[in-house]
């Protein structure tokens, strides 16, 4: 039997190392909304629209505003939403049981851990921060589609 050496770990974040806890996170995150009256239904079709090119909180207000939420004009209840938005990524947001246990394995066999993901970059390596995970890079991706793009570039920084 031979054996094989492994040059790195290429890891996706979203329901690989981490999710949201409660249907997604779905939930409270569109009470954040509701609770200002912002209708539950425009906020669900355009965060449906903007998982496509890559959420973020930022996009998803200038989103709302755009369909008629005038109430965002205001400075103060944007940065109160921002705020609860913080909160609620910081509850909701939780690794598997076994993603921290298998990221340390890899580090303590001298294994690079790349984590690819998919989606707006700021808001996907404020997950990362987040979570804490240890990493030795983070590959932001504005689409799924691409990740298989990626794979030969981290292979070639990371290969033999």
């Amino acid at each position: 039997m031979t054996s094989t050496q492994v040059n790195c770990v290429l890891i996706d974040l979203d329901n690989t190392l981490s999710h949201f806890l409660g249907r997604g996170g779905s939930k409270g995150f569109f009470r954040i909304f509701s609770r200002q009256g912002i209708s539950e239904a425009l906020c669900r079709e355009r965060y449906e629209f903007l998982k496509k090119e890559g959420f973020s909180l930022k996009k998803f207000l200038n989103e709302l505003a755009t369909h008629g939420v005038s109430i965002l004009s205001r400075t103060l209840l944007r940065e109160r939403l921002e705020r609860e938005f913080d909160l609620w990524l910081r509850s909701s947001l939780v690794l598997y049981p076994d993603s921290l246990p298998a990221i340390t394995l890899w580090q303590e066999h001298h294994i690079p851990v790349c984590i690819v993901t998919a989606g707006d970059e700021a808001f996907q390596r404020q997950k990362v921060e987040f979570l804490h995970l240890p990493h030795d890079a983070v590959v932001v991706l504005p689409y799924v589609a691409e990740k298989k793009s990626v794979v030969r570039t981290i292979l070639v920084q990371f290969g033999p």
